[in-house]
């Protein structure tokens, strides 16, 4: 029997006493707890205070002597100045609730009209020369992002395999209905 409770305390092997059943062999919470001893007290890190005392002020929620979240009557004022200019910014400041937009005026009318385009206009005066033509090209092609080399290869073989498995689908169909066509007409 004492070579199965090696591994528990001294304290506790002396309290099991010898049972038949195997599945009562397993000392209860009763057993081990004395094996524990009593609790040590634990102590409070220095950056824990101010915790400490906010759940001391919790426990005297419901009287009126204590500070507590939201209530007027506790807040203590030290900087009048400070105040004065926080309630005045407050006032000032918009609202952050959505506000519904009524038209109270009327929209803005331009003095002269937009021109509309003639899309014939570019054609008519001999469209863009190649010159300038080129010169757009260019500016096009140098705002162009262009791939590294890794990834042309790694686009290529991404394309290929793609293909590659479309040609055994379209492959594998022709062959399919070509053998069903031959059965069906002889």
């Amino acid at each position: 029997m004492a070579d199965e409770h090696d591994d528990l305390p001294e304290e506790v092997t002396d309290n099991l006493e010898p049972v038949a059943d195997e599945a009562d062999l397993t000392p209860s919470g009763e057993e081990l707890s004395g094996a524990l001893g009593d609790p040590e007290p634990f102590e409070i890190a220095a950056d824990e205070d101010d915790a400490e005392e906010l759940a001391e002020l919790s426990e005297f929620a419901d009287d009126d002597d204590t500070p507590r979240e939201a209530d007027p009557d506790d807040v203590v004022i030290d900087d009048e100045d400070q105040l004065d200019a926080a309630t005045e910014e407050a006032r000032l400041a918009k609202s952050s609730r959505p506000v519904k937009r009524t038209h109270t005026q009327a929209p803005v009318k331009k003095a002269t009209p937009t021109r509309k385009r003639d899309p014939k206009t570019e054609e008519e005066e001999g469209g863009v020369g190649p010159v300038t033509f080129t010169r757009q090209s260019v500016g096009e092609l140098k705002k162009v992002v262009w791939p590294s080399g890794d990834d042309v290869k790694q686009y290529f073989l991404v394309v290929l395999i793609f293909v590659l498995i479309i040609m055994g689908i379209v492959f594998g169909l022709d062959t399919l209905f070509g053998w069903g066509l031959l059965k069906l007409l002889g």
